[in-house]
C-alpha cells in the first residue's frame, strides 16, 4: 500500500500502522537531541494506550524504566492538550504534509518547520521562543544510547505498575 499524505494530516488508520518500536526510536532521537523531559503528554490511543485500558503499554514502560512520567489525555477531550493542538495545526500549515511525496520529505520539513519556530519566529517580544527561553534548548536531563542502556531501571517501572489497576473477571465459564 502506497504512503498517503492527503488532507487529513494524521489520520486514524494511519496511526494504527505505526508500531511502538517506530515511536519509539523517534523519542530516542527527540530526547538525544532535547534531553530527556520530566514528563510527556499523550493521547490514550495507538500506541499509548491499551486495548483493554488497564495496564501501561511497553512503550509506557519503558518510558518508566527511564524516568519519563506520562500524563494521558481523557479520551476525546482535545482541548486537554490544546498546546500541542495547536502545534499540530502550525505544523500541518507550515510543513504542508499534502505537498509531500514521502515520509522522509515530511520529516525533513517538520524539522525545519521546528527549527524556525523555536529559533526564528518573533514570539515574545520580538524574541523567538528560544532567545526567550534558552533553557528550552535542553531539558537537561541526559540522553544517549549508552545512557539509556546503563540507566534504565526495573525498579523504576515497578514503582510505576505500583500505581496501575488492572481488571480480572471470574466467573463460571
Amino acid at each position: 500500500m502506497a504512503q498517503s499524505f492527503g488532507p487529513r494530516f494524521s489520520p486514524p488508520a494511519r496511526w494504527n500502522q505505526v508500531s511502538p518500536a517506530s515511536t519509539q526510536d523517534q523519542l530516542r532521537l527527540a530526547f538525544a537531541r532535547w534531553g530527556r523531559p520530566d514528563r510527556i503528554r499523550v493521547d490514550n490511543g495507538t500506541p499509548w494506550g491499551s486495548a483493554r485500558g488497564d495496564l501501561p503499554t511497553d512503550l509506557g514502560l519503558w518510558l518508566a524504566g527511564i524516568e519519563v512520567g506520562i500524563d494521558y489525555n481523557p479520551p476525546a477531550t482535545p482541548q486537554d492538550n490544546g498546546v500541542v493542538e495547536r502545534s499540530q495545526g502550525t505544523a500541518k500549515r507550515w510543513a504542508e504534509p499534502q505537498a509531500c511525496a514521502t515520509p522522509e520529505e515530511l520529516r525533513e520539513r517538520l524539522k525545519i518547520m521546528d527549527d524556525i519556530q523555536r529559533g526564528e519566529y518573533p514570539s515574545v517580544k520580538g524574541r523567538s521562543r528560544l532567545e526567550a527561553y534558552p533553557e528550552l534548548a535542553s531539558s537537561g536531563r541526559e540522553f544517549t544510547p549508552a545512557w539509556e542502556r546503563d540507566n534504565w531501571s526495573l525498579e523504576s517501572v515497578n514503582r510505576h505498575l505500583a500505581n496501575s489497576t488492572g481488571r480480572r473477571w471470574a466467573g463460571a465459564t
